[in-house]
């Protein structure tokens, strides 16, 4: 209504309509509208990257397990997780969550590039399904599929109870030294 009025020349004055908004008032808002189109252009391109932006994967990743959609998240970097796992924890759904540069990195691998490329991707990948934990399965819009892994950083390292038992035990005597050195 008033935002058709300020783009419209026609409010102006013309030989055939008369004037409703003065020249004045008229540039004055094609002015605001150029700048205001200029901020949220600027805003688009320097947002955080834990804010809700649409980002390559979206919408495109599936649990093998529960066919639920992952989910973006961001704990200090840009994570995906399994939709259901988000909402009813490891008993409901146990496949791993895959950070984004992983995810990034086995993107660029399955399509052959060295460097993750989004027009690439959308125009090849059709989605991607997480059957396991750790793998990822790309499907492509032709039909074939590539199957990759990936190392979960968090349980690269699989203690036994002896080892664990003896480390927390080695901490305890560091611990104590260290505290009985302070105390001196």
């Amino acid at each position: 209504m008033v935002s058709n009025v300020i783009k419209n020349e026609n409010y102006i004055g013309t030989p055939e309509l008369p004037r409703i908004i003065s020249l004045d008032a008229y540039t004055k808002a094609q002015v605001r509208i150029i700048q205001d189109a200029h901020k949220r252009a600027q805003a688009r391109t320097t947002r955080d990257p834990h804010k809700k932006v649409p980002v390559p994967f979206t919408g495109l990743i599936r649990c093998g397990q529960c066919n639920a959609k992952y989910i973006r998240q961001y704990n200090g970097k840009i994570i995906w997780i399994c939709g259901t796992m988000h909402r009813k924890g490891k008993a409901a759904c146990h496949v791993k969550q895959i950070s984004n540069d992983v995810l990034m990195e086995k993107a660029a691998e399955a399509l052959g590039l060295r460097h993750f490329d989004e027009r690439v991707f959308f125009e090849e990948i059709d989605h991607i399904s997480i059957p396991e934990p750790c793998v990822l399965i790309f499907i492509f819009k032709d039909g074939h599929a590539i199957t990759t892994g990936w190392q979960n950083k968090r349980g690269a390292i699989k203690h036994t109870v002896a080892t664990r038992r003896a480390i927390s035990k080695a901490l305890q005597e560091n611990y104590a030294m260290k505290r009985k050195a302070n105390s001196s």
